[in-house]
């Protein structure tokens, strides 16, 4: 009874050892079956010598044999055990190699990136400082001129390697700069070639255009602490568009947003003497400055009068300009230069000027030599022109009614 029970022992162990190496791998299968196939032999010699013995010895020795037999077999477990775990170690430590690799590949890759990244950064740095250092230094024509002169190589790198080099980058960034005012015409010119609609074809007089400016010329806009922004009018700026509008079709000229400057105008110029009004969409933008181009006027360039207090604002036509003293609101109501400009631009359309820009052409002159301004020089001119009138007349023959001959003839003759 002892050892068929330990038979189904051993034979439950083998099942359940046969389910283990099921789930093992290929070197445990390899090892617990050659120790399985050994176990049974030994164990069959055993039951064979357990059927022939008849004393307690030999079944002893049997028990012994068995165990033995059982010792080894567990021995061989645990050898196949101790190869399972090798192997598991011998795959894990080549799965995180093989990880170990991959990260360090991607960082190598990471490192190479990031370094071209640089590379790339610096260089469009430099480039971006070359070509916006010389965008400050100069504009694009003095820039072409200087290339054209061949001095646009500063003195200290002429006759050294570097000349050529550097010679190369400031013609390649001349030609960005002319490939980018080539592209941003589309963005900075005037939204159209006629700003002003053309004049009536049956229309038997055509007016001079006076073309006024809006900032620090009709209004100044103010800032303080206790009321915040306010827009002050000039003095005197209500009596002169008033009897202007007489002499001349007006135009205000801005370089503020419509949203900016209507409302401004609409409360400046309620009674609407002022014709036309222009914003920012109709000036050109150069060198960071909105430039009135007034030959967009569709007007006749010789009658065209610009009145601003930022005479570089029509840079592209300065003989049309009258420059005006900047009013601010600090200055207070003593201001009186647009009264003053008033009988200066009433002779002009008096007197039919057909071109304005040889008459201001001649008072420039005189400002320059002298530091007068136009109402100044206006006023001693016509003083003048009185005086030399007067003295004229008085030197001319008086023209006589014919009366008074008889008398002057008698009068002689009583006295001889």
């Amino acid at each position: 009874m002892r050892v068929s029970h330990r038979a189904r022992r051993e034979r439950r162990a083998r099942g359940d050892l046969w389910n283990w190496r099921r789930s093992s791998s290929a070197i445990v299968f390899t090892a617990m079956s050659s120790a399985e196939t050994r176990a049974e032999g030994e164990r069959a010699e055993v039951r064979e010598c357990e059927r022939g013995a008849n004393g307690e010895m030999f079944r002893a020795a049997a028990r012994a044999a068995a165990r033995a037999a059982v010792r080894a077999q567990t021995s061989q477990m645990r050898m196949g055990l101790a190869a399972t775990g090798d192997a598991a170690l011998a795959g894990t430590t080549a799965r995180r190699a093989l990880s170990t690799g991959r990260e360090d590949a991607k960082e190598m890759a990471g490192k190479i990136s990031d370094g071209l990244g640089t590379v790339a950064l610096v260089v469009g740095a430099a480039v971006g400082c070359v070509v916006g250092g010389s965008m400050y230094a100069s504009t694009t024509e003095e820039l072409a001129e200087s290339v054209e002169k061949k001095t646009h190589v500063p003195s200290a790198l002429r006759g050294t390697p570097v000349e050529g080099a550097y010679g190369g980058i400031i013609e390649q960034v001349l030609a960005l700069r002319q490939w980018m005012d080539d592209q941003s015409h589309n963005y900075l010119d005037p939204i159209s070639d006629k700003l002003l609609p053309d004049h009536p074809p049956q229309a038997e007089y055509i007016p001079h255009t006076l073309v006024l400016d809006l900032d620090d010329t009709l209004i100044n806009s103010n800032w303080k602490r206790e009321r915040g922004w306010r827009v002050f009018k000039r003095p005197g700026v209500d009596g002169f568009l008033k009897h202007m509008s007489q002499f001349y079709e007006m135009v205000i000229f801005t370089d503020q947003l419509m949203t900016y400057g209507d409302p401004i105008i609409e409360r400046l110029d309620p009674t609407r003497y002022v014709t036309h009004r222009l914003y920012r969409e109709s000036a050109q933008y150069k060198n960071g400055e909105y430039i009135r181009d007034l030959s967009k006027l569709n007007r006749d360039m010789g009658q065209i009068l610009y009145i601003s207090s930022k005479p570089r604002s029509a840079e592209l036509h300065p003989a049309n300009v009258i420059p005006i003293k900047p009013w601010t609101y600090e200055d207070g109501s003593k201001d009186t230069a647009l009264l003053d400009l008033m009988p200066f631009l009433e002779s002009i359309v008096r007197l039919n000027v057909q071109d304005v820009r040889v008459v201001l052409d001649s008072y420039k002159k005189e400002m320059e030599t002298t530091g007068k301004d136009i109402p100044q020089i206006f006023r001693e001119r016509q003083v003048a022109f009185q005086r030399k009138r007067s003295a004229k007349l008085a030197n001319s023959p008086k023209i006589t009614r014919g009366y008074d001959v008889g008398q002057k003839s008698s009068a002689k003759a009583t006295a001889s």
